[in-house]
């Protein structure tokens, strides 16, 4: 397992600063008095998964999102230290269309796992 604060003086790939994912990270490393060198900045996982690929540096990803290229041996997997960083989920349906009781069903258990 990797420490947060051995990303200091690493180049990192990161998310565009508007991003939520990116503000939790930032957040994160910020508690942790951890400043990243950010290399270069970018709005998907993709973009970010081909920019370590071609080693212009290091990221946090999800590990489910860079499963198939750490098979692929295209790059390396670490755990961080950082259990705080969740990905949260979402359900996107189109406004009037109403949802199918399964549908509503999933959001109630959803909403009742405690985080």
């Amino acid at each position: 397992m990797v420490a947060a604060r051995d990303l200091t003086g690493e180049k990192f790939i990161a998310f565009e600063k508007n991003l939520a994912i990116r503000k939790a990270i930032d957040r994160s490393l910020r508690q942790r008095g951890v400043k990243p060198s950010v290399a270069m900045e970018f709005d998907n996982i993709e973009t970010i998964k081909q920019a370590i690929s071609i080693e212009s540096g290091v990221s946090i990803l999800p590990v489910t999102s860079v499963s198939r290229e750490v098979e692929n041996g295209m790059v390396a997997a670490v755990p961080i230290d950082m259990p705080e960083l969740v990905r949260p989920i979402g359900i996107i349906h189109r406004r009037q269309k109403l949802l199918t009781p399964i549908a509503e069903r999933l959001i109630e258990f959803l909403q009742s796992v405690e985080r």
